[in-house]
């Protein structure tokens, strides 16, 4: 099935190619954020609604909904929340999070449990956590000592069944509770967790190798039990670049047929095909 948007011009370089598919009263909607907003989008036709904008905002980072129509938006000074009625956001409250100077971007905000919301910065070793109250409030702030890789990539998740945050980029799982932290070596370049947050799927494929025929690129999907320590190695037909787990418990890639450093390059080939991954 395919669809096109009705509004080519508001999908492009001058957002942050963050696409979200959110559940609200609205019903279900694709949401892209861009600096000064957040267009929506119907999620089957693509066609263009309107866009979301909140006066005195700037720069976004991230946002994240909240439900009950609540949504939290970052940008590179503070942390706002709003209520939604269709396209109009109206400010709830307005905090401000890291006191230093950290540049206009690679801020990212990740929700967590307990009401809480978890607020990083790729160049800072702490975070920032703010409790968010019944009335759509920031509330204690407090500073942890756990990193969030923050940038497009997206490299760092919450993982709800440990209460842990997982950081791709460093390999390494953090405890919540006690800012303590545990490595682990495979997969080599992880991309995302399993549903219920027992797995680490990835791949052993280094992005900055060379693209030539004697690269390391192999046609192998690697998981590693969270439970068990134990590492699973299952065979592609394609070479893997993105995994999830769908409803249905399988493993899904998003695989390329050539050899590929990252999905854009090194120039557009018709070789994105979807497979279901099987031990």
């Amino acid at each position: 099935m395919e669809a096109y948007s009705n509004n080519a011009t508001a999908i492009n370089g001058n957002g942050r190619n963050d696409l979200k598919v959110i559940n609200s009263s609205i019903g279900q909607e694709l949401m892209y954020l861009k600096y000064d907003g957040i267009s929506v989008y119907d999620p089957q036709t693509l066609e263009y609604k309107y866009d979301l904008k909140l006066s005195g905002s700037s720069s976004l980072n991230d946002f994240i909904y909240l439900g009950n129509d609540r949504y939290l938006l970052l940008d590179n000074s503070y942390a706002y929340t709003v209520i939604r009625d269709f396209s109009n956001l109206t400010l709830i409250d307005k905090q401000e999070h890291f006191m230093q100077n950290l540049g206009q971007s690679g801020y990212n905000v990740l929700q967590i449990n307990d009401g809480r919301i978890i607020i990083g910065n790729r160049d800072s070793s702490q975070s920032i956590v703010f409790n968010i109250n019944a009335e759509g409030n920031l509330v204690d702030k407090t500073i942890i000592d756990v990193p969030l890789t923050a940038g497009l990539a997206k490299e760092t998740v919450f993982n709800p069944s440990d209460n842990s945050i997982i950081n791709f980029r460093e390999n390494r799982m953090y405890d919540l509770a006690s800012s303590s932290f545990r490595s682990f070596e495979q997969p080599y370049f992880p991309v995302a967790i399993n549903l219920d947050g027992s797995k680490i799927l990835g791949t052993n494929n280094d992005p900055e190798w060379n693209l030539d025929v004697a690269s390391l690129h192999e046609k192998k999907v690697r998981t590693l039990n969270l439970t068990t320590s134990n590492l699973e190695i299952m065979e592609t037909e394609g070479y893997p670049h993105y995994l999830f787990e769908n409803h249905l418990g399988q493993i899904i890639s998003l695989s390329t047929y050539f050899k590929r450093t990252r999905t854009n390059y090194p120039y557009e080939r018709p070789d994105f095909f979807i497979e279901i991954v099987a031990p």
